[in-house]
């Protein structure tokens, strides 16, 4: 070249005008891209797209930038359309995408394809080529776009696997106790696939198993392999629930249930004990939806349903009046009425109560406490059960003699003996009236006792009431006949 620009050639003057490109010192392996600066051709790895590029005159080069990178997660298909998840970092303006018949740093490779990522999140798509070759190499590389004829800046390219074409069966089945079902029943590898198990009632969902297809199953939901999948789900019974049962009244009785609870079909006895003066009318089923076998009737059944169950006793007044209370069963038998009976065959029916309180106490478990203000005396009976049941407390208040007293009796200190039919207020007081009861209930005026004939004594009953007997009753109230008392008699004893 001569100094006025002119190009001579063997020595002899060439009469045309010849471009002469600048030299630079270029590390190859850093150059991503080589193209024109209008983007018309496009070559890999510094290598031209096809022969007669180098009369394009202006280039522009795609350089490597350590600061970029992107990495890929797994990639999916749907016949032509590329799904890919990515993670990248650094100033980027794009992700792009180009596949090269070749590794992207090799000599020779030719790009093939070349554009960005359709990009929503973290995720992109693209469209595969028509003619992709399986075995062309593909890219994704975060890019940092510098207008037409600067250089752009990228990160090293991170190559991605496109799964296979092919659609894979998706098969779930279940045990029986439910049913089962996948977001797809065919896809090709690299497909994520969510399922669905449904229990039956009174069932819950257990597990998936892998039938075929060796998947790993993570919060219902797997990534379809090249290969054909099975899954089968897995149901289990659920415990059964426990109902309750609420026994409820008019106040004119009591009503008791055995057992008090119990899962759905259990059989439940229930028991309605009139107050004296009046008799067992009919059940009414308060809420549970149940069926009583016969609702006229004081002692029946029913059977739990899938609810907690309440049930009210209703009682009607005696007509005529009449001594004691009893379970006025519509079927009862036996000869005679009620008052042709031994006055003093159930002479104390209002213990009833008490019976009732301490039968659901025991059926509740654990340590309970029963209150108790009626009378003041206790049966052998109710010592017994007591006795039976040393986690469960009563505590008896009652007044005698013008004196109030207060008892407390744990079960499990309670001493019943056959011998002793009733337990009076002063024998009570002296064993479960606490510290030094014993030695206080020695000095207890015993002068001047009196007892109120109520409804429905008897003479022999009330000196079994008041430990006492009814030759002492007959003595000291100049009785004749122990069967000639009435209601409101005032008694010494």
């Amino acid at each position: 070249m001569d100094n006025d620009g002119t190009v001579d050639y063997d020595g002899y003057f060439v009469g045309f005008i010849v471009g002469v490109r600048p030299a630079f010192n270029l590390n190859l392996s850093s150059i991503i891209f080589t193209s024109d600066a209008a983007g018309i051709k496009s070559g890999a790895a510094g290598t031209l797209s096809e022969p007669g590029d180098h009369k394009t005159t202006n280039w522009k080069l795609t350089v490597k930038d350590n600061n970029l990178s992107v990495t890929s997660g797994t990639v999916t298909r749907s016949e032509s359309t590329i799904t890919v998840p990515f993670t990248a970092s650094g100033s980027y303006d794009r992700i792009s995408v180009f596949i090269s018949d070749g590794a992207w740093n090799a000599d020779g490779a030719v790009l093939k394809y070349y554009g960005a990522l359709n990009t929503s999140g973290s995720s992109g798509t693209f469209t595969l080529p028509n003619d992709y070759d399986t075995s062309w190499k593909v890219y994704i590389l975060a890019e940092k776009i510098n207008g037409n004829t600067e250089t752009d800046y990228a990160s090293t390219p991170a190559e991605i696997t496109i799964p296979d074409g092919t659609e894979y069966t998706v098969t779930c089945s279940d045990d029986g106790h439910g049913t089962a079902s996948a977001s797809a029943t065919t896809a090709t590898a690299g497909t994520e696939i969510t399922l669905t198990a449904t229990p039956n009632g009174g069932y819950t969902f257990k597990e998936w198993q892998v039938v075929s297809g060796g998947v790993t199953i993570t919060n219902n939901k797997f990534t379809m392999p090249a290969s054909n999948v099975e899954v089968k789900a897995i149901f289990e019974a659920l415990p059964p629930s426990t109902y309750s049962v609420t026994m409820t009244n008019d106040g004119h009785g009591s009503a008791t249930a055995t057992p008090t609870s119990g899962t759905t079909g259990t059989t439940v006895t229930i028991k309605a004990t009139a107050s004296n003066g009046y008799q067992f009318k009919e059940w009414v089923v308060e809420s549970g939806g149940v069926t009583v076998t016969d609702a006229s009737k004081a002692t029946t059944t029913f059977d739990i349903g899938n609810s907690n169950v309440k049930i009210k006793a209703v009682f009607k007044k005696k007509s005529g009046g009449g001594g004691g209370s009893k379970d006025d069963d519509s079927d009862d038998s036996g000869s005679g009425s009620e008052d042709s009976k031994p006055k003093d065959e159930k002479p104390f029916d209002y213990l009833d109560e008490l019976r009732a309180k301490l039968a659901t106490a025991i059926s509740l478990g654990g340590e309970q406490t029963v209150t108790w203000d009626k009378g003041t005396a206790l049966p052998y009976d109710i010592m017994k059960t007591l006795q039976d049941n040393p986690k469960i407390t009563l505590v008896f208040s009652y007044t005698y003699q013008n004196v109030d007293y207060k008892v407390t009796l744990p079960g499990k200190n309670v001493k019943a003996y056959t011998t002793i039919p009733w337990y009076g207020p002063l024998y009570l007081y002296a064993y479960y009236g606490g510290r030094g009861a014993v030695q206080n209930a020695s000095k207890i005026n015993t002068a001047n006792r009196t007892y109120t004939v109520v409804h429905g004594d008897t003479l022999t009953g009330i000196a079994i009431k008041l430990n006492t007997t009814v030759k002492s009753l007959m003595s000291l109230n100049n009785i004749k006949d122990p069967d000639k008392i009435k209601e409101g008699q005032i008694l010494r004893y």
